[in-house]
């Protein structure tokens, strides 16, 4: 039983509750949480929080702890939820025990829910903006990771999603809490209600894939290429991408600490991320490259770049360090 304060939303709580069962499923390992402080806009109109927090509860040994804290803070604080079970209590990409779960995040105001709602298995959270939303997908069975991913891509593109949000480490809001983004133009904290609730049906990945127009392969996709022209205009020279590899940040304080630091400047912020990584020693430039895409605006800077900027800032890193500069 949830043991609430006295000002709890026992409804609330019982939202939540909701949530965490059908995300969860019988999976046990760890929920990572993160929490928001102090959301404020930046000089391009975007979102950001002054403070973020992350945080992790056993599950399900401490799903009523989850849930009360989750209860308790929300209607004063963004709360968001990582929706799969991971195998430990830092929020890594790849992490996931068996997922059995398709997620995407809808914004612009385009999430279609009669065509989510037609997919078997599919339930839905508002955000707490008018058209946005997320869109989930019970599975009769675990996937691979690259699989997972694969099926999220689809079901963002299905469902409405410009950029769909793929990873198994990604956090969203759940039903039962509020989204304070409104306050920063005066405005009160919005509810995020349930938009299509669970049915207790599942989906066949495979019969799911072929809803979404997906493949799913049997081995992971190779490392992206890009091809990039120098900007002395020389011929182009294929890049290859190794997959970010993540690993555990609280080992490298000062790589967190780098992380951690936002200039507003997100050049000078990536080669600073990419200094410390180097000067650790024993990080691989696959390292670096998750460490980088953990900041969210970081990973849309280079996402919108058509040359490699992380192995350039690695490459002049290190000849950095060896001239002594």
């Amino acid at each position: 039983m949830v043991i609430l304060g006295p000002d709890s939303d026992t409804s609330a709580a019982a939202d939540i509750a909701d949530y965490l069962a059908a995300v969860t499923g019988g999976a046990q390992g760890w929920v990572c949480v993160g929490v928001g402080i102090g959301p404020f806009r930046t000089v391009s109109g975007r979102f950001k929080f002054k403070v973020w927090v992350d945080g992790s509860a056993s599950w399900p040994g401490e799903a009523d702890e989850l849930v009360a804290l989750l209860t308790k803070y929300s209607p004063r604080l963004d709360c968001y939820v990582c929706p799969y079970v991971l195998g430990g209590p830092r929020r890594a990409k790849g992490t996931s025990v068996a997922p059995a779960l398709v997620h995407s995040d809808v914004d612009g105001g385009r999430l279609d829910l009669v065509k989510v709602g037609a997919i078997p298995g599919a339930f839905a959270i508002g955000s707490g903006s008018p058209g946005n939303g997320h869109p989930y997908v019970l599975l009769t069975r675990p996937v691979l990771h690259h699989q997972h991913e694969q099926l999220c891509r689809g079901l963002g593109a299905y469902s409405g999603a410009a950029d769909a949000k793929v990873s198994d480490n990604d956090v969203l809001r759940p039903p039962g809490t509020f989204n304070h983004k409104p306050t920063v133009d005066g405005g009160e904290p919005v509810p995020v209600p349930w938009l299509l609730r669970p049915t207790g049906d599942r989906a066949d990945p495979e019969e799911l894939a072929a809803l979404l127009g997906v493949e799913l392969t049997d081995e992971p996709p190779p490392p992206r290429t890009k091809s990039k022209v120098t900007t002395r205009g020389r011929a182009a020279a294929v890049v290859c991408e190794e997959q970010p590899e993540p690993f555990d940040l609280d080992a490298y304080p000062r790589v967190r600490r780098a992380l951690a630091k936002d200039t507003g400047d997100r050049s000078r912020d990536t080669d600073r991320v990419v200094g410390a990584c180097v000067d650790a020693g024993w990080l691989t430039l696959a390292n670096v490259r998750w460490v980088v895409r953990q900041r969210e605006d970081l990973a849309e800077r280079l996402d919108k770049r058509t040359d490699d900027d992380v192995a350039r800032c690695w490459e002049r890193a290190g000849a950095s360090r060896e001239n002594g500069t």
